[in-house]
């Protein structure tokens, strides 16, 4: 297994900060608030495409100068040609992206269950890892996500009104 070493990772990396991305994903999906998960939600969405937009721009996988080139369908229309994602990936993501979408401008939560937001979790460490070969085990990533959760609430405490 090839796993990126967060410690000797520039804390400002691309890799670095889709994985606090997708962390704090994780611990706002675990809160009981609707709004939470609808957050938590978008996120990982977020998380998602700029992977795939850095990804595909770093590989000249999309032109700047073709704005159909940068959409989300066509760059996982290439991962896949190149196997790095496979049909049933490519089709979740774009449905998960749609809901997202819909989630942010219409702001319905009722589609929204831990099982969509879990496998969408589990589709962005995928992309992850092949995008960008940082790969963690199960108990590895609750490690990352306690460290967030732990970042977060210093800097909260440290902002605070007094």
């Amino acid at each position: 297994m090839v796993m990126v070493d967060m410690k000797k990772e520039a804390k400002g990396s691309l890799a670095s900060q889709l994985v606090q991305l997708i962390c704090l994903g994780k611990l706002l999906m675990n809160d009981k608030f609707a709004s939470d998960k609808r957050l938590a939600f978008m996120i990982i969405d977020n998380a998602v495409e700029i992977a795939l937009k850095s990804y595909a721009t770093r590989h000249n996988l999309i032109k700047i100068s073709k704005p159909n080139t940068k959409t989300i369908s066509f760059i996982l229309n290439k991962l896949k040609d190149q196997n790095k994602i496979v049909s049933y990936e490519k089709r979740t993501i774009l449905k998960y992206h749609a809901m997202a979408k819909e989630l942010y401008n219409e702001q319905k939560v009722s589609q929204l269950n831990d099982k969509t937001i879990e496998d969408y979790l589990v589709l962005a460490r995928i992309i992850l890892a092949r995008l960008y070969d940082f790969r963690a085990s199960k108990s590895e990533w609750q490690n990352l996500v306690n460290k967030t959760a732990k970042s977060l609430y210093v800097h909260l405490a440290g902002h605070s009104v007094r």
